[in-house]
């Protein structure tokens, strides 16, 4: 009967460490993940999924694959609507970023002399 080296445990005792730490990281990854799949995933694809189909109150309920989407897109009103939604996107978010980062860089050199940590 051999001993085992000291290699042999140190590398056993790495893997012990090695999966203590993947343990402890999917411990405080898995709360967020059962979160972000309950209440964005999910509601996301369900929703996709009665997209499918068309409701009427004589006929009941038939699948339609993406003939919704057909529709919408070929209707001038939405078009019209998404492309409003596009330009005032265009304009206002990059308005929104140079007035935020205005008032970033005036509020820093206002306070060159404080003793406030601040991350750059």
């Amino acid at each position: 009967m051999t001993v085992p080296s000291d290699r042999v445990v140190a590398t056993k005792h790495r893997r012990s460490t090695t999966r203590r730490h993947n343990l402890t990281g999917w411990l405080f990854v898995g709360p967020f993940g059962l979160i972000f799949l309950a209440l964005l995933v999910l509601p996301i694809g369900y929703a996709f999924y009665l997209s499918l189909f068309q409701k009427s109150l004589i006929g009941g309920t038939r699948f339609v694959l993406f003939g919704n989407y057909l529709k919408a897109f070929s209707d001038p009103s939405f078009l019209s609507g998404v492309g409003f939604v596009l330009s005032f996107s265009l304009v206002l978010i990059p308005l929104q970023m140079a007035i935020s980062s205005r008032s970033r860089s005036s509020s820093i050199s206002s306070s060159r002399g404080s003793r406030v940590s601040r991350a750059s």
